[in-house]
């Protein structure tokens, strides 16, 4: 509502720019709550604006990290790559490190979804490190969540227990974040972190905490609006109830 109120008052004020950036924020905020229609269409017209105003192809900066997003979300994930490498580039040469570090998280996951595991690692290693060399909390959330989610369910793929160092690891990224977004009031990360460690609870084989992690992030999700909390809560749900 918030975002559609934005877009309204700046197209009274005809300044495209704040119009392409309430339209990024107005499609961002429609997948995150399943509208995809809706925000397909938003986002198409925030990279019009993009393209009048930078001959920019794609959408950059955070716009295009939520594009990027979203279209590895809905399987169009060589698109989302594409927008991803151009605004890495365009973020590095502007000195925007703390979108640099969100473009290596996306690039880590669209990695880690065609099964380059050691390329996903060494992207969630770069976004973590700009995090720790900034102080923007919710970056820091954002690279911390990547990497624990990644080692979590890279672990949790096997049938058995697993004790590694890397299921530790995963643990203390999940849990740092976990505290970040509690202190803060992160809530739509908080549902992301949860299920992120269920995963990892899973790995050590214990399902009921895994369980617990899971069901919370899945009523987080549930009083948000929150399209893609139900969706991954659900999917470990499901592996857990398939272990039991």
């Amino acid at each position: 509502g918030a975002a559609r109120q934005a877009f309204e008052l700046v197209r009274k004020a005809e300044d495209k720019k704040y119009e392409r950036d309430s339209l990024a924020y107005l499609a961002w905020s429609l997948s995150l709550n399943g509208d995809f229609t809706s925000s397909k269409s938003a986002f198409e017209e925030a990279k019009k604006l993009e393209q009048e105003l930078t001959h920019n192809h794609y959408l950059s900066r955070n716009g295009g990290v939520w594009y990027a997003t979203y279209l590895r979300r809905t399987g169009q994930s060589e698109d989302g790559r594409r927008v991803t490498d151009t605004n890495l580039s365009f973020c590095d040469s502007n000195h925007w490190y703390f979108i640099s570090s969100r473009c290596h998280c996306v690039l880590g996951d669209l990695d880690f979804d065609a099964g380059n595991h050691e390329s996903a690692r060494a992207h969630y290693e770069s976004a973590l490190k700009i995090a720790r060399g900034i102080s923007i909390r919710n970056v820091l959330i954002e690279a911390l969540l990547a990497r624990g989610r990644f080692l979590a369910k890279v672990a949790a793929q096997t049938s058995e227990v697993s004790e590694t160092s890397e299921v530790l690891q995963a643990f203390s990224d999940l849990n740092e974040a976990l505290n970040y977004c509690t202190e803060s009031g992160y809530r739509i990360y908080e549902a992301d972190v949860r299920v992120a460690l269920a995963w990892a609870y899973l790995a050590n084989g214990e399902k009921e905490k895994a369980k617990q992690s899971a069901e919370r992030a899945l009523q987080m999700s549930n009083e948000m609006g929150y399209h893609w909390g139900k969706v991954d809560a659900r999917e470990v749900i499901e592996r857990i109830e398939s272990r039991e």
